[in-house]
């Protein structure tokens, strides 16, 4: 038997199925990249409580302190000076099966296919869609642990592809009647809701991998949003995979060129320079500590790491 039928009959037994390019098989033949079986992203969908309710259960039992530290109720930047945090992979997977898991991803996708985003105030969406966000980042990797964790979401699809973040046919999930990728969430909907103008969300939703941001332990929502994308900015800029100075030279993580139109379109609401590093080490000292130095003459980028952002 060939190798190519090998691999079909392994995928009837598997339950995987087809999904992006892998290198060419003897003879020439190309075969894809064969990714779990997922559960179902159309419904119909049981849902259960409110979706807020929902997504906090969900974050308070993924998301946990890098140091093991007990998590902050409240979120005051001077009374959490380390606040960092991991999603713990490891339990989710353990726990992926059980009934109670799926009622609450069953319920979450539930909530997101039925919303009407029309019907909600502009904070109420931002707040929904960066939830979304984060929640489908870590489903994504999650679908795609066969047997065992994934290395990185960058590589779903192929390696660096970063089709987890684009292709929508293959890793969409419907919000309202509509099915988006994680790119149309955060590029799409929420920059265009924040009119390109708060960089603040580039803090906010984190895609899965250890060079992101700080993700939030509790769900954002429209009370407040303001002040928890404040906070999440703030102390994701005290670390140094976000910001640091060394050698005469200040360290910036590469969200800042990626989305450097938005860094600078949300200080030019308030106040015009004439360079792109003067927008830029305003942002910086904006949520920083007083006296806080940006070489803006010598700036240098902190290589992402996409690896998981794992406990």
């Amino acid at each position: 038997m060939s190798k190519f039928i090998l691999i079909i009959s392994f995928l009837a037994l598997s339950g995987c199925y087809q999904l992006a390019e892998l290198p060419p098989l003897d003879g020439g033949i190309t075969a894809n990249l064969l990714v779990c079986a997922k559960e179902d992203v159309k419904g119909p969908f049981k849902t259960f409580a409110t979706i807020e309710e929902n997504f906090a259960t969900f974050f308070k039992t993924s998301v946990v302190s890098s140091d093991g530290s007990a998590l902050p109720i409240d979120l005051d930047y001077d009374s959490n000076p380390s606040y960092d945090t991991r999603v713990d992979y490891v339990a989710l997977l353990k726990d992926k099966e059980t009934p109670e898991s799926k009622a609450l991803r069953n319920s979450i996708l539930g909530h997101l296919k039925a919303v009407d985003l029309e019907t909600l105030t502009s904070d109420e969406q931002v707040a929904l869609l960066i939830n979304a966000y984060n929640f489908l980042a870590i489903d994504i990797v999650l679908q795609n642990s066969c047997e065992g964790l994934i290395d990185s979401i960058a590589n779903l699809g192929g390696v660096d592809s970063f089709k987890a973040f684009s292709d929508s046919s293959n890793f969409g999930y419907f919000i309202g009647e509509e099915k988006l990728s994680l790119d149309n969430i955060e590029k799409d909907k929420i920059a265009e809701l924040t009119n390109f103008e708060d960089a603040r969300i580039h803090f906010a939703v984190i895609c899965a991998s250890a060079g992101c941001p700080v993700l939030l332990h509790l769900p954002f929502d429209k009370i407040n949003l303001e002040g928890q994308l404040s906070f999440i900015t703030r102390a994701g800029l005290r670390l140094p995979r976000m910001f640091h100075n060394d050698s005469g030279s200040s360290f910036l993580s590469q969200i800042f060129d990626w989305y450097l139109d938005d860094f600078i379109s949300d200080i030019a609401r308030t106040i015009e320079f004439d360079t792109d590093e003067e927008f830029i080490e305003e942002f910086i000292k904006r949520y920083t500590a007083d006296g806080t130095e940006f070489k803006r003459d010598n700036i240098d980028y902190v290589n992402y790491d996409w690896s998981l952002n794992k406990l």
